[in-house]
Protein backbone atom coordinates (compact mmCIF):
# COMPACT_ATOMS: atom_id res chain seq x y z
CA UNK A 1 0.00 0.00 0.00
CA UNK A 2 1.28 3.40 -1.03
CA UNK A 3 2.49 5.74 2.26
CA UNK A 4 2.61 9.12 3.07
CA UNK A 5 5.70 9.79 1.80
CA UNK A 6 5.46 8.04 -1.61
CA UNK A 7 2.56 10.74 -1.95
CA UNK A 8 4.33 13.48 -0.67
CA UNK A 9 6.98 12.73 -3.70
CA UNK A 10 4.24 12.03 -6.37
CA UNK A 11 2.48 15.32 -4.97
CA UNK A 12 5.99 16.94 -5.38
CA UNK A 13 5.51 18.46 -1.63
CA UNK A 14 6.06 17.86 2.30
CA UNK A 15 5.10 14.66 3.72
CA UNK A 16 3.81 17.14 6.70
CA UNK A 17 1.92 18.60 3.96
CA UNK A 18 -0.15 15.40 2.92
CA UNK A 19 -0.66 14.82 6.83
CA UNK A 20 -2.28 17.86 7.10
CA UNK A 21 -4.86 17.52 4.48
CA UNK A 22 -5.25 13.95 5.67
CA UNK A 23 -5.97 15.25 8.97
CA UNK A 24 -8.31 18.38 7.92
CA UNK A 25 -5.68 21.09 8.70
CA UNK A 26 -5.80 22.79 5.37
CA UNK A 27 -6.35 26.54 6.60
CA UNK A 28 -2.86 27.56 5.40
CA UNK A 29 -2.45 25.57 2.38
CA UNK A 30 -3.43 27.34 -0.92
CA UNK A 31 -6.32 25.85 -2.51
CA UNK A 32 -4.65 24.84 -5.62
CA UNK A 33 -1.65 22.60 -3.98
CA UNK A 34 -4.75 21.29 -1.13
CA UNK A 35 -6.74 20.19 -4.86
CA UNK A 36 -3.25 18.95 -6.17
CA UNK A 37 -2.51 16.83 -2.83
CA UNK A 38 -6.71 15.01 -2.67
CA UNK A 39 -6.02 14.04 -6.29
CA UNK A 40 -2.85 12.34 -6.06
CA UNK A 41 -4.54 10.89 -2.83
CA UNK A 42 -7.48 10.01 -4.25
CA UNK A 43 -5.32 8.45 -7.57
CA UNK A 44 -3.55 6.08 -5.50
CA UNK A 45 -5.76 4.75 -3.71
CA UNK A 46 -4.52 6.13 -0.38
CA UNK A 47 -6.20 4.59 3.35
CA UNK A 48 -5.12 5.54 6.37
CA UNK A 49 -4.40 3.27 9.08
CA UNK A 50 -6.80 3.67 11.37
CA UNK A 51 -4.74 2.15 14.69
CA UNK A 52 -2.03 4.17 13.86
CA UNK A 53 -3.77 7.36 13.69
CA UNK A 54 -5.67 6.08 17.17
CA UNK A 55 -1.84 5.60 18.27
CA UNK A 56 -0.77 9.05 17.10
CA UNK A 57 -3.58 10.37 19.13
CA UNK A 58 -5.57 11.59 16.15
CA UNK A 59 -9.00 10.97 16.01
CA UNK A 60 -9.80 6.81 14.43
CA UNK A 61 -12.84 8.28 12.51
CA UNK A 62 -14.29 4.75 14.05
CA UNK A 63 -17.26 5.09 15.72
CA UNK A 64 -18.70 2.00 17.84
CA UNK A 65 -22.40 0.81 17.56
CA UNK A 66 -23.39 -1.44 20.48
CA UNK A 67 -26.93 -3.66 19.86
CA UNK A 68 -28.60 -4.86 22.88
CA UNK A 69 -29.80 -8.10 22.97
CA UNK A 70 -30.45 -9.34 26.50
CA UNK A 71 -33.79 -9.94 25.92
CA UNK A 72 -33.65 -11.63 22.81
CA UNK A 73 -33.57 -15.36 21.53
CA UNK A 74 -32.66 -13.91 18.11
CA UNK A 75 -29.73 -15.51 16.32
CA UNK A 76 -29.33 -12.56 14.55
CA UNK A 77 -30.85 -8.49 15.57
CA UNK A 78 -30.55 -7.29 12.30
CA UNK A 79 -32.89 -9.55 10.34
CA UNK A 80 -36.20 -7.39 11.72
CA UNK A 81 -36.38 -4.91 9.26
CA UNK A 82 -36.18 -2.68 11.61
CA UNK A 83 -32.73 -2.63 13.10
CA UNK A 84 -31.34 -3.35 9.45
CA UNK A 85 -32.56 -0.36 8.12
CA UNK A 86 -31.64 1.67 11.34
CA UNK A 87 -27.96 0.63 11.25
CA UNK A 88 -27.83 1.01 7.92
CA UNK A 89 -28.76 4.92 7.98
CA UNK A 90 -25.90 5.11 10.94
CA UNK A 91 -23.32 3.96 8.66
CA UNK A 92 -24.49 5.73 5.62
CA UNK A 93 -24.71 9.10 7.81
CA UNK A 94 -21.33 7.94 9.21
CA UNK A 95 -19.60 7.87 5.96
CA UNK A 96 -21.22 10.97 4.89
CA UNK A 97 -19.34 12.62 7.49
CA UNK A 98 -15.95 11.03 7.47
CA UNK A 99 -16.36 8.20 10.23
CA UNK A 100 -16.48 4.48 9.97
CA UNK A 101 -18.64 1.99 11.90
CA UNK A 102 -17.43 -0.65 14.24
CA UNK A 103 -20.80 -2.93 15.13
CA UNK A 104 -21.67 -5.42 17.91
CA UNK A 105 -23.80 -7.46 19.56
CA UNK A 106 -23.76 -7.76 23.13
CA UNK A 107 -26.18 -10.06 25.17
CA UNK A 108 -25.36 -8.69 28.93
CA UNK A 109 -24.65 -5.33 30.35
CA UNK A 110 -21.49 -6.54 31.23
CA UNK A 111 -20.82 -7.28 27.47
CA UNK A 112 -22.00 -3.67 26.36
CA UNK A 113 -19.36 -2.52 28.77
CA UNK A 114 -16.21 -4.62 28.48
CA UNK A 115 -16.76 -3.73 24.62
CA UNK A 116 -17.13 0.11 25.00
CA UNK A 117 -14.05 0.47 27.14
CA UNK A 118 -12.08 -1.83 24.90
CA UNK A 119 -12.75 0.18 21.57
CA UNK A 120 -10.56 3.08 20.62
CA UNK A 121 -12.96 4.72 18.98
CA UNK A 122 -14.31 8.68 18.76
CA UNK A 123 -17.97 8.03 19.69
CA UNK A 124 -20.27 5.41 21.14
CA UNK A 125 -24.07 4.73 19.68
CA UNK A 126 -25.72 2.04 22.37
CA UNK A 127 -29.13 0.73 21.07
CA UNK A 128 -32.22 -0.33 23.34
CA UNK A 129 -30.27 -0.02 26.82
CA UNK A 130 -32.69 -0.45 30.32
CA UNK A 131 -31.91 2.50 32.92
CA UNK A 132 -29.89 -0.01 35.30
CA UNK A 133 -27.74 -1.14 32.12
CA UNK A 134 -27.39 2.86 31.43
CA UNK A 135 -25.90 4.13 34.19
CA UNK A 136 -22.95 2.35 34.82
CA UNK A 137 -21.60 3.59 31.10
CA UNK A 138 -22.53 6.63 31.60
CA UNK A 139 -20.75 6.67 34.88
CA UNK A 140 -17.04 4.62 33.24
CA UNK A 141 -17.09 5.46 29.70
CA UNK A 142 -15.32 8.82 28.41
CA UNK A 143 -15.97 8.21 25.37
CA UNK A 144 -18.56 10.81 23.72
CA UNK A 145 -22.05 8.05 23.87
CA UNK A 146 -25.16 8.41 22.52
CA UNK A 147 -28.19 6.48 23.03
CA UNK A 148 -31.16 5.51 20.91
CA UNK A 149 -34.58 3.77 22.56
CA UNK A 150 -32.82 4.05 25.76
CA UNK A 151 -34.37 4.50 29.37
CA UNK A 152 -33.20 7.19 31.60
CA UNK A 153 -31.86 6.31 34.75
CA UNK A 154 -33.02 8.78 37.44
CA UNK A 155 -30.73 11.68 37.89
CA UNK A 156 -28.58 11.17 34.68
CA UNK A 157 -26.21 14.01 33.07
CA UNK A 158 -24.89 13.39 29.96
CA UNK A 159 -27.43 11.11 28.80
CA UNK A 160 -28.39 12.10 24.91
CA UNK A 161 -30.98 9.74 23.34
CA UNK A 162 -32.74 9.76 20.60
CA UNK A 163 -36.16 8.36 20.45
CA UNK A 164 -40.03 7.72 18.47
CA UNK A 165 -43.05 8.94 20.63
CA UNK A 166 -43.84 5.17 21.00
CA UNK A 167 -46.34 5.64 23.26
CA UNK A 168 -48.10 8.35 21.37
CA UNK A 169 -47.79 5.54 18.66
CA UNK A 170 -49.74 2.78 20.37
CA UNK A 171 -52.22 5.78 21.35
CA UNK A 172 -52.97 6.15 17.73
CA UNK A 173 -53.38 3.04 16.84
CA UNK A 174 -55.64 2.31 19.61
CA UNK A 175 -57.97 5.01 18.39
CA UNK A 176 -57.86 3.98 15.10
CA UNK A 177 -58.91 0.32 16.37
CA UNK A 178 -61.93 2.13 18.83
CA UNK A 179 -62.73 4.34 15.51
CA UNK A 180 -63.45 1.23 13.20
CA UNK A 181 -65.00 -0.59 16.37
CA UNK A 182 -62.44 -2.98 17.56
CA UNK A 183 -63.09 -3.21 21.03
CA UNK A 184 -61.41 -7.18 21.70
CA UNK A 185 -57.31 -6.19 21.24
CA UNK A 186 -54.42 -8.26 22.20
CA UNK A 187 -50.62 -6.43 21.71
CA UNK A 188 -48.16 -8.92 21.24
CA UNK A 189 -44.22 -8.49 21.20
CA UNK A 190 -40.96 -10.95 20.87
CA UNK A 191 -40.28 -9.75 24.13
CA UNK A 192 -41.33 -12.00 27.57
CA UNK A 193 -41.90 -8.85 29.66
CA UNK A 194 -43.00 -5.70 28.07
CA UNK A 195 -40.19 -3.02 28.52
CA UNK A 196 -38.56 -0.01 26.34
CA UNK A 197 -40.30 1.06 23.29
CA UNK A 198 -42.85 -1.97 23.86
CA UNK A 199 -43.69 -1.00 26.63
CA UNK A 200 -44.47 2.87 25.69
CA UNK A 201 -46.54 1.25 22.97
CA UNK A 202 -48.32 -1.16 24.70
CA UNK A 203 -48.85 1.33 27.67
CA UNK A 204 -50.45 4.12 24.70
CA UNK A 205 -52.85 0.89 24.01
CA UNK A 206 -53.87 0.79 27.45
CA UNK A 207 -54.75 4.59 27.66
CA UNK A 208 -57.70 3.39 25.40
CA UNK A 209 -58.28 0.37 26.28
CA UNK A 210 -57.35 -0.59 29.75
CA UNK A 211 -57.90 -4.33 29.95
CA UNK A 212 -55.80 -4.85 26.37
CA UNK A 213 -53.72 -7.81 27.10
CA UNK A 214 -50.24 -8.60 26.56
CA UNK A 215 -48.82 -12.21 24.90
CA UNK A 216 -45.61 -13.20 23.67
CA UNK A 217 -43.96 -15.07 21.30
CA UNK A 218 -40.38 -15.87 20.71
CA UNK A 219 -37.95 -13.65 19.40
CA UNK A 220 -36.03 -16.61 17.28
CA UNK A 221 -37.56 -17.22 14.12
CA UNK A 222 -37.64 -20.95 14.22
CA UNK A 223 -39.70 -21.18 17.95
CA UNK A 224 -41.71 -18.19 16.80
CA UNK A 225 -43.15 -20.09 13.82
CA UNK A 226 -44.07 -22.99 15.73
CA UNK A 227 -45.42 -20.94 18.35
CA UNK A 228 -47.41 -19.11 16.10
CA UNK A 229 -48.54 -22.03 14.03
CA UNK A 230 -50.45 -24.00 17.39
CA UNK A 231 -51.90 -20.76 18.28
CA UNK A 232 -53.69 -20.39 15.85
CA UNK A 233 -54.24 -24.26 15.27
CA UNK A 234 -55.97 -24.12 19.14
CA UNK A 235 -57.59 -21.06 17.69
CA UNK A 236 -56.75 -18.73 20.44
CA UNK A 237 -57.07 -15.76 18.23
CA UNK A 238 -60.73 -16.10 17.70
CA UNK A 239 -60.94 -14.31 21.41
CA UNK A 240 -59.95 -11.53 19.55
CA UNK A 241 -61.29 -8.61 17.14
CA UNK A 242 -57.80 -7.09 16.47
CA UNK A 243 -53.94 -8.24 16.38
CA UNK A 244 -51.76 -5.26 17.30
CA UNK A 245 -48.12 -6.02 16.94
CA UNK A 246 -44.62 -4.24 18.15
CA UNK A 247 -43.48 -5.44 15.10
CA UNK A 248 -44.06 -5.32 11.29
CA UNK A 249 -42.33 -8.52 10.65
CA UNK A 250 -43.91 -10.64 13.97
CA UNK A 251 -47.25 -9.03 12.16
CA UNK A 252 -46.42 -10.51 8.37
CA UNK A 253 -45.20 -13.53 9.64
CA UNK A 254 -48.29 -13.97 11.47
CA UNK A 255 -50.86 -12.95 9.04
CA UNK A 256 -48.77 -15.52 6.47
CA UNK A 257 -49.39 -18.62 8.65
CA UNK A 258 -52.99 -17.70 9.12
CA UNK A 259 -53.71 -17.10 5.30
CA UNK A 260 -51.97 -21.16 5.16
CA UNK A 261 -54.80 -22.13 7.96
CA UNK A 262 -57.54 -20.67 5.42
CA UNK A 263 -57.53 -17.37 7.59
CA UNK A 264 -58.53 -14.31 5.93
CA UNK A 265 -57.48 -11.16 6.69
CA UNK A 266 -58.92 -8.30 7.29
CA UNK A 267 -62.54 -10.63 7.07
CA UNK A 268 -62.07 -13.01 10.12
CA UNK A 269 -59.45 -10.52 11.91
CA UNK A 270 -57.59 -7.39 11.79
CA UNK A 271 -53.79 -7.55 11.73
CA UNK A 272 -51.86 -4.46 12.48
CA UNK A 273 -48.04 -3.54 13.02
CA UNK A 274 -45.42 -1.01 14.35
CA UNK A 275 -42.45 0.45 11.97
CA UNK A 276 -43.83 0.88 8.11
CA UNK A 277 -40.26 -1.22 7.53
CA UNK A 278 -40.28 -3.52 4.24
CA UNK A 279 -42.53 -6.00 5.86
CA UNK A 280 -45.35 -3.95 5.86
CA UNK A 281 -45.10 -2.67 2.13
CA UNK A 282 -44.49 -5.89 0.85
CA UNK A 283 -47.30 -8.19 2.88
CA UNK A 284 -50.01 -9.42 1.28
CA UNK A 285 -52.61 -7.81 2.28
CA UNK A 286 -50.18 -4.63 2.85
CA UNK A 287 -50.27 -3.91 6.46
CA UNK A 288 -52.02 -1.04 8.22
CA UNK A 289 -49.10 0.01 10.74
CA UNK A 290 -47.36 2.78 13.05
CA UNK A 291 -44.52 4.71 10.95
CA UNK A 292 -41.48 6.20 12.97
CA UNK A 293 -39.02 7.34 10.23
CA UNK A 294 -36.07 4.78 10.83
CA UNK A 295 -33.68 6.37 8.62
CA UNK A 296 -34.18 9.92 9.86
CA UNK A 297 -33.67 8.52 13.71
CA UNK A 298 -30.40 7.01 12.49
CA UNK A 299 -29.17 10.14 11.11
CA UNK A 300 -30.12 12.46 13.86
CA UNK A 301 -28.35 10.03 16.20
CA UNK A 302 -25.24 10.84 14.08
CA UNK A 303 -25.25 14.51 13.54
CA UNK A 304 -25.77 14.36 17.84
CA UNK A 305 -23.07 12.10 18.18
CA UNK A 306 -20.45 14.03 16.03
CA UNK A 307 -21.81 17.39 17.97
CA UNK A 308 -20.66 15.81 21.31
CA UNK A 309 -17.12 14.84 20.14
CA UNK A 310 -16.73 18.42 18.48
CA UNK A 311 -17.70 19.38 21.59
CA UNK A 312 -20.47 21.74 20.40
CA UNK A 313 -24.07 22.07 22.21
CA UNK A 314 -26.77 19.11 21.24
CA UNK A 315 -30.20 18.29 22.60
CA UNK A 316 -29.92 15.19 25.47
CA UNK A 317 -33.38 14.39 23.94
CA UNK A 318 -34.54 14.68 20.27
CA UNK A 319 -37.86 12.55 20.24
CA UNK A 320 -39.71 11.62 16.64
CA UNK A 321 -42.87 11.79 15.89
CA UNK A 322 -45.20 8.85 14.59
CA UNK A 323 -47.67 8.29 12.06
CA UNK A 324 -50.92 6.04 11.65
CA UNK A 325 -50.69 4.23 8.25
CA UNK A 326 -53.83 2.41 6.80
CA UNK A 327 -53.70 -0.03 4.40
CA UNK A 328 -56.22 -3.49 3.65
CA UNK A 329 -55.02 -5.19 6.88
CA UNK A 330 -57.48 -3.63 8.63
CA UNK A 331 -59.89 -2.76 5.77
CA UNK A 332 -62.70 -5.04 5.43
CA UNK A 333 -64.12 -5.51 2.21
CA UNK A 334 -67.94 -5.76 1.56
CA UNK A 335 -68.76 -9.03 0.17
Amino acid sequence: MITIKEIAKKAGVSPTTVSNVLHNRTTEIRPEKLAHVKQIISENGYVPNMAGKALAGHKSQLIGVILSTEYRESKSILDDGYHGCLVGSIEQTLKAAGYYMLLSSAKTPIETLTTAKAWKVDGLIILESKAADVAPILQEIKTPTLFIDGEKPTHAENFYNISTDDFDGGFQMANYLKLIEKRKILFISDAPKPFGVDLARYKGVKQVFPNVMYHAFSSDFEIRTTQIRQWIIQKQWQAYDALFFSSDKIASETMQEMQDCGINVPNDIIIVGYDDSLYARTSRPQLTTIRQNIALKGQKAVETLVKLINHENAAFEIQLQSELIIRDSSTIKKK
